[in-house]
């Protein structure tokens, strides 16, 4: 008999990935391939990001 639970191995919310998106292009920040597979496969990198993310006061 096959078992009935499935297990996700990547969990991609489209919502959330594209109002980020949204947010750095408006806020004038390059969008690299590297950020967007970062971010659907939820790596984690050993360099800071380039540029801060936000406004500063």
């Amino acid at each position: 008999m096959l078992s009935s639970n499935v297990f996700a191995h990547v969990v991609i919310a489209p919502q959330v990935m594209g109002g980020e998106l949204t947010a750095m292009l408006l806020s004038g920040e390059q969008i690299t391939p590297e950020f967007v597979m970062q971010q659907v496969f939820q790596q984690t990198t050993t360099e800071p990001p380039s540029a801060p993310r936000g406004k500063k006061s």
